[in-house]
């Protein structure tokens, strides 16, 4: 070997020595939009699933509420399986609630950070 072969195969060495290899984990961010899927015509005395899905301003599904602790949900009228929601309630970005209303009328039901 002369010296340049020798001199070439320290600086490949030294190369491979130094040099270096990163790998980050990207976890969802803080949840931006909750879609609700329900059916907007329900029958007095049965029960109703309501699907949430949750994401952040990305689209990935979260459970990352910020600085909230829950979610509270809130109807005047229906008889709601959860009235808060936790993160640890919330998998793969979805949960699911039932619902059921007793009287014929027109309700609403309301979803908010507390």
């Amino acid at each position: 070997m002369n010296l340049k072969s020798i001199k070439a195969l320290f600086l490949f060495i030294l190369f491979l020595i130094n040099f270096s290899f990163a790998q980050v984990s990207i976890k969802p961010g803080e949840i931006s939009y909750i879609e609700v899927q329900y059916n907007n015509v329900l029958v007095a005395g049965e029960t109703y699933n309501i699907t949430l899905k949750f994401t952040d301003a990305f689209g990935n599904p979260s459970n990352n509420f910020g600085l909230a602790s829950k979610i509270k949900a809130v109807s005047n009228g229906l008889e709601i399986s959860k009235s808060e929601i936790y993160p640890g309630d919330i998998k793969n970005g979805e949960t699911i609630i039932t619902v059921k209303g007793k009287k014929a009328g027109f309700y609403s039901l309301t979803f908010f950070f507390g």
